[in-house]
């Protein structure tokens, strides 16, 4: 069968990536709700009235009635549709792990969302009538809630409730959490995945240098070809996607944390050019690193003030160093803009 997949459009219109989509959806007739597509959100959807059909590749159509719940994982292709004649209504949750990360963060931080679990399947269906469907149900009726009312504080509270759902995700969910040794349920994990967490630890410890898959695979004592097929089989991912997602995972936690320039920066996570550095960045997030400093590392800027920030481009002389400092014009914090690297 052959189709043509949409990749779904996560920008707003300010041209910035989106870390979350919160609506309704009501059809009243058995046209497509959606075209075959896929996102990079973990995505929730709840049937509150009527019946709703997922297609996936290679799978039997899922048709969803009132009260069940269903979970795709990121870049899963699927689509939406009715069978009948009927009022379909369904509430819809997308999110990204990067507006739950904390500005300080904790072990499980790291675990769960700076390096993005592996899920076993496509998809998980929670039945109407299960506790997780009940469990999920609330959590997902609630979100959608505080998303339409928008009172003080909304955001706060929404991503309070993001984290509960994606912890009861994961607990519920078959998956493997990249830097944890063990699965969920506390059973040791496998051989294959033991295997897998020593090599995550690896390219943990040594991403900021030029490492190639050929040396990965000589270190654990597999060929080129073995080597390959067996991460792509256990990660869902290439070697060189998964060495490129830490670095620019490891290089968001800097930009937040540390006050390097972007130059700086990217030479620490790995990347030999800072010009494929702010491409491949910017690809990822919707906004350039200095963009993505600007919105997330306010109360940085007001913790380290002008000084901090002219003095570290009065140590770094160059082009890059002092395009990325903050001036201060009186309470109002604006950005040179005159670079031409991105």
């Amino acid at each position: 069968m052959k189709y043509s997949v949409q990749i779904e459009n996560e920008f707003g219109l300010d041209g910035t990536k989106k870390q979350y989509d919160i609506f309704k959806n009501c059809h009243t007739t058995t046209k497509q709700a959606c075209q075959i597509h896929t996102h990079t959100y973990y995505e929730t959807v709840l049937v509150l009235e009527g019946e709703l059909t997922y297609w996936l590749p290679e799978q039997e159509p899922l048709t969803l009635h009132a009260g069940d719940v269903i979970f795709i994982p990121p870049h899963v292709i699927h689509q939406t549709y009715q069978k009948k004649e009927q009022c379909m209504r369904s509430a819809v949750v997308k999110f990204s792990p990067m507006f739950l990360y904390p500005m300080e963060t904790t072990q499980s931080d790291v675990d769960c969302l700076l390096m993005s679990p592996i899920f076993k399947h496509d998809y998980f269906l929670f039945r109407d009538g299960s506790n997780v469907a009940e469990r999920l149900g609330e959590i997902i009726r609630a979100i959608v809630d505080e998303h339409e009312k928008k009172t003080i504080g909304f955001e706060l509270s929404l991503r309070g409730l993001l984290i509960t759902l994606y912890t009861t995700l994961l607990r519920n969910c078959d998956s493997i959490l990249p830097m944890h040794p063990q699965s969920l349920d506390g059973e040791p994990a496998t051989s294959s995945a033991r295997e897998l967490y020593q090599i995550l630890i690896y390219l943990k410890e040594n991403y900021q240098y030029n490492i190639s898959m050929q040396e990965v695979a000589e270190v654990f004592g597999m060929s080129y070809y073995h080597f390959s097929r067996f991460f792509k089989k256990l990660t869902n991912k290439k070697f060189n996607e998964y060495l490129l997602e830490l670095r620019l995972n490891y290089a968001q936690k800097k930009l937040l944390q540390e006050n390097k320039s972007i130059s700086e920066v990217a030479l620490e996570c790995g990347f030999e050019y800072v010009s494929y550095f702010i491409q491949k960045f910017k690809a990822k997030n919707g906004m350039t690193p200095r963009e993505f400093q600007r919105k997330y590392r306010l109360a940085v800027i007001g913790q380290t003030g002008r000084a901090g920030y002219m003095s570290r481009a009065m140590h770094h002389p160059n082009e890059d160093a002092i395009d990325e400092a903050m001036v201060f014009d009186g309470a109002n914090v604006t950005t040179d803009e005159t670079s031409g690297q991105e």
